[in-house]
C-alpha cells in the first residue's frame, strides 16, 4: 500500500501500481511520474511502474530475443 499526501491531506491511498501509475495524482502531489508510464502510453499497453510489468506485454522478439 502506498500513500501520497500533500499538506497533511491524503491524495491517494492504495496499491502501489494504482497510486504510482496515476499521473493526475502524481502531478497533484508534486511528484515526477515514471518514464515507463510514457513508454506504455506510446506503445499502447496498460500503465506499468516496473520493467518486469512491461515485459508481460512485449514479445521476446521485440526485446532482441528470438
Amino acid at each position: 500500500m502506498k500513500q501520497i499526501t500533500l499538506d497533511g491531506n491524503i491524495l491517494a491511498d492504495g496499491e502501489a501500481q494504482d497510486v504510482l501509475s496515476n499521473q493526475n495524482i502524481l502531478y497533484e502531489g508534486g511528484l515526477a511520474h515514471s518514464s515507463l508510464l510514457e513508454v506504455c502510453e506510446e506503445v499502447n499497453i496498460p500503465p506499468c511502474i516496473r520493467v518486469e510489468e512491461v515485459k508481460r506485454f512485449v514479445s521476446p522478439s521485440v526485446m532482441g530475443r528470438q
